[in-house]
């Protein structure tokens, strides 16, 4: 049998009891052995050194931590069991999306990557690997075995990296065996966006199947709004709430647990047109993917180019535009619910030569 200290939410190393019992004779509901009073009492008398020591440090110190209480008893008691990194890995996102309170973004993508990491350990026999005994090698087999972009390696050994500093602030290892290696991310900022042109086309297009229409007018919604696709989902449950004196006033749902900016969006004729089309009851899809399937589709049919033809370019065609036109950037910003205008730039928009014709003229008159 093996057993941990929990203290504060915060897990020690696993240590051996000494006690080796039958399965079908321990009671896992009440944590109990059942049937051997001898060994349930080993166990009693186990868990009062480990209580006594935490009395004995609550009275010596203010702060301590598990495995502080737990090295008091098991030097002298028990030998430890090291814990694998995975381990600390799983230990890790359970206590930090509660202190940190984690979007369900951010717990999906720290389990995919656990689950990843642990497929390709599994696959090298080396499930058992503890936390000092990571290496750059690993990592970069890693990358070769995952064969992935730069960047979703570069964010990979991040986790890493944060893992490891939460076993060394939990005194499962003393210093971070990766400290000093860090992975570039590329560059590779998309601004591919559509141009009137293909807004015109998308407009006219015509249909009598009804799904691929609905598919469309997400489409052109999400250009005229802004909204990404997981926002829009958001949205279209219910219009009404978001709509405040001819705007919408919407949180995005990637930042607002980390920050309280609202994205403030313009209902123009166009998007009025969708929402009166549907009285309100925007349609939706079960998968995202589904859309920009039938996306690549209809811009086959029009001769849109296919990398054109995906929710995320609404996005990017919304602050394209707005950044063309006589706005000030600032409002811009605050249309697409970014909280630094200098991100509008960056990632979303270049400016059109007309554009920086009709400023020049301006300097003229």
């Amino acid at each position: 049998m093996y057993g941990y200290v929990m203290l504060n939410g915060i897990r020690s190393k696993e240590f051996s009891t000494g006690i080796s019992v039958c399965k079908k004779h321990w009671d896992a509901k009440q944590q109990r052995i059942k049937n051997n009073s001898i060994l349930q009492q080993e166990l009693e008398n186990l868990k009062n050194l480990l209580f006594k020591a935490k009395q004995k440090l609550e009275f010596e110190k203010p702060n301590f931590t598990a495995n502080e209480v737990l090295d008091m008893v098991v030097k002298k008691k028990v030998a430890t069991k090291t814990i694998s990194f995975i381990e600390l890995w799983q230990q890790f996102i359970t206590i930090r999306q509660k202190q940190d309170n984690w979007s369900a973004n951010t717990i999906r993508n720290h389990k995919t990557m656990l689950r990843t990491f642990t497929k390709f350990l599994s696959a090298k026999g080396l499930l058992d690997l503890a936390p000092q005994e990571i290496s750059k090698k690993h990592l970069q087999e890693f990358a070769l075995w995952h064969n992935k972009s730069k960047n979703v390696y570069s964010r990979f050994v991040n986790i890493v990296k944060k893992v490891l500093q939460y076993c060394i602030d939990n005194e499962y290892i003393k210093e971070n065996p990766l400290i000093f290696y860090k992975v570039e991310r590329e560059n590779r900022v998309d601004k591919t966006h559509l141009t009137f042109e293909d807004i015109e086309k998308l407009e006219r297009y015509q249909t009598e199947n009804l799904t691929h229409m609905k598919a469309k007018d997400i489409f052109l919604f999400l250009c005229y709004t802004g909204l990404n696709i997981s926002d829009y989902f958001r949205f279209a449950q219910n219009p009404h709430k978001y709509i405040k004196d001819e705007f919408i006033v919407i949180s995005r749902q990637k930042t607002e647990k980390k920050i309280s900016q609202k994205a403030y969006i313009p209902i123009v004729e166009s998007t009025q047109r969708i929402l009166e089309k549907y009285h309100y009851n925007l349609p939706t899809f079960k998968h995202s993917q589904t859309i920009n399937e039938i996306l690549k589709v209809i811009g086959k049919e029009l001769g849109i180019e296919a990398k054109k033809m995906r929710t995320k370019v609404g996005r990017k065609t919304f602050a394209h535009i707005w950044l063309n036109s006589n706005i000030d950037r600032k409002a811009v910003s605050k249309m697409l619910g970014h909280a630094k205008s200098t991100t509008l730039e960056q990632y979303y928009a270049d400016v059109d030569f007309e554009f920086v014709k009709s400023e020049f003229d301006k300097t003229k008159k």
